[in-house]
This record gives C-alpha cells, structure tokens and sequence, in this order.
C-alpha cells in the first residue's frame, strides 16, 4: 500500500487495485493502518490459512518424506542399520528398533495419503494436499 499526493493536491492511498482519495495525509496514512489491522471474514481468513500457509507446508513435509524414501533405500544406510541392528548399537545415536518404528511410520504415512477416500469421492488425500488452488475473482 502507498500513500502520495497527486498533481491536484488530493492523498491517495493505493492499495494494489483500488484509490482512495483523502483530504489530508493524517487521513489517507490512518485509513492505510486501518486496513492493516482490520481483520478479515472468516471464510477469507480461513482460505488464506489454507492456501497459503497449510497447504504448501504439506506440500514440501510430502516432497521431504518422498526424498528420506529414496535416502532410506539408500544401500550404504540399509547396510548400516543392519549392522546396528545386528550389533545392538546406535545408528547416528538411536537404536535400530527406533529406525524400524521412523521407516514403518512414514510408510504408514504414505500408504494413508495415497488410499482412496469415499468421502473425497475416491480421490486420495494426497491429491486434494498437492493441488493448486487458485481462487477464483468475480468478474
């Protein structure tokens, strides 16, 4: 949001799309705090939550979990948890059972996010957690 004023003498206060006019700067500066702190409708506020912020942090906590599959295949770590395990020592500080319970975890994970859900129409959650949803403006 910006505030100036225009060749006519008149602030205005532009928040990305819209003008405002105001008599004086004091005016136009305390109507652009107010839109700071005014607080959204809760279908807004809720959308925002969704799509901004939950939806790509579960995008990326998937990719992750997707990339520690492919490391978890990885020979040198499947032979080295091997060896804890049949040594009984730690594995970068943890017991072999403690990796076991972490692999089945995340695989259960996986397994949950990829089955079809009657109540998501046979869609997977996965598939609704990976869309892009771009809202729609009315015209």
């Amino acid at each position: 949001m910006t505030v100036f004023q225009n060749s006519l003498g008149v602030w205005v206060l532009h928040d990305g799309s819209n003008y405002r006019y105001f008599q004086s700067e004091q005016e136009a500066r305390q109507a652009m705090a107010a839109m700071n702190v005014s607080e959204q409708p809760l279908e807004i506020e809720l959308a925002q939550t969704i799509v901004g912020v939950l939806l790509p942090r579960l995008r990326e906590l998937y990719k992750a979990i997707i990339a520690l599959q492919v490391d978890w295949n990885d020979e040198q770590f499947q032979a080295a948890l091997a060896t804890a395990a049949t040594n009984g020592t730690l594995l970068a500080g943890f017991p072999a059972a403690v990796w076991a319970d972490w692999g089945q975890a995340f695989l259960y994970i996986q397994q949950q996010l990829d089955a079809e859900v009657a109540a998501l129409g046979g869609k997977t959650a996965r598939q609704i957690l990976t869309q892009r949803y771009v809202a729609e403006v009315a015209a």
